[in-house]
């Protein structure tokens, strides 16, 4: 074990004197400070929507993380509390905003709905019938399985075979509910004669998690080329089996794990995601590359055909995957082209 550390050790200390290494870990942070503070960069053309969640509710955590992640006509965010969210609408800095009160999920199995979530805002306005309707879409995914269930667990309809019909309703609503049946609108502007018009475009919005991202993946399959280029070079043939297999891992780690820990200060500098949750998902990100990697240095041993694959994986995550557009929604093969790579099930 000892061994093992000062192995990761000294990967760690070789990664860190190389000076593109170095320009990479310090530089993405910086770079989207910079781009962030270009106002054509800004999200002020986008309208924001707050979120409060009041304690703790599985159901609203859910809803709130789903609308907040989402790829919307408007950004959702999460606010500090019902104070905050209100100055921000006072401010004009939120269109308008929801609070989603205590004990969400009791209130709904006891269809208790008064004062469930209560919209906040100014004055009347169309946006708000738009995104009660993202918002309520959002919270059926979430819940809606366990309407299903606890009507099937219920009701003497199903009494025969009751354990088969509550996995066989699970099965189906998970499918359902993750899939982009659930909530589609689509917003033209017409004149007068019914012809349609270039509606305004709202200033550029930079998908800094979305790079993010895509850049976390390239610096894992930079560790299997210098893993495969290594063992090219014979490095590990005084090592016994065990070693080879612990050495592909940790050149694979390396420099993934360090282009995480980049990317998440600079999600926390640029405030583009809601921590801890990050956290959670970056971990499990990293562990998603791995494997991919691992897979990959299997199938393609040679540094220069993997080294030849890196431009074709980075070009198709960043026009496959969510990250400047939703090709799927205009090319629903691209949906299924899109989960070979995993950028996808970062930011889905």
């Amino acid at each position: 074990m000892k061994r093992i550390i000062l192995w990761l050790w000294l990967l760690i200390k070789r990664q860190l004197k190389t000076p593109a290494m170095l320009l990479f870990l310090f530089g993405m942070p910086l770079a989207c400070l910079a781009i962030e503070a270009v106002p054509s960069m800004k999200e002020q053309g986008t309208p924001k929507i707050g979120l409060v969640v009041q304690k703790e509710d599985p159901v609203a955590r859910k809803t709130a993380d789903r609308l907040v992640n989402g790829s919307y006509s408007v950004a959702f965010y999460e606010a500090e509390d019902e104070a905050a969210l209100r100055s921000d609408i006072i401010s004009g800095k939120a269109q308008h905003g929801y609070i989603f009160s205590a004990g969400l999920q009791q209130k709904l199995d006891a269809r208790a709905f008064s004062a469930s979530i209560i919209l906040v805002r100014q004055n009347s306005n169309f946006l708000a019938y738009m995104t009660n309707e993202i918002v309520f879409s959002e919270m059926f995914c979430v819940y809606g399985a366990d309407i299903a269930l606890n009507y099937v667990g219920q009701s003497s309809l199903f009494a025969q075979m009751r354990p088969q019909a509550l996995q066989m309703v699970e099965k189906q609503y998970e499918e359902y509910g993750n899939s982009k049946k659930t909530f589609y609108l689509d917003f033209e502007m017409l004149d007068q004669n019914g012809g349609t018009v270039q509606m305004e475009t709202a200033p550029t919005v930079f998908p800094i998690r979305g790079v993010l991202a895509v850049l976390v993946m390239l610096a894992g399959l930079y560790g299997g080329v210098w893993w495969c280029s290594d063992r090219q070079a014979g490095m590990f043939l005084s090592m016994g089996m065990r070693y080879r297999y612990v050495s592909r891992v940790l050149y694979i780690l390396v420099p993934t794990v360090l282009f995480a820990l980049s990317a998440e200060l600079t999600m926390a500098l640029t405030h583009t995601a809601v921590f801890p949750y990050e956290l959670a998902e970056m971990g499990a990100y990293i562990l998603e590359i791995l494997v991919f990697v691992l897979v990959l240095t299997l199938l393609l041993p040679d540094s220069r055909l993997l080294i030849s694959l890196i431009p074709v994986l980075a070009a198709a995550s960043l026009i496959l995957c969510p990250v400047f557009i939703n090709v799927a929604s205009a090319i629903p093969a691209a949906d299924h082209l899109s989960r070979l790579l995993v950028p996808y099930y970062y930011l889905r």
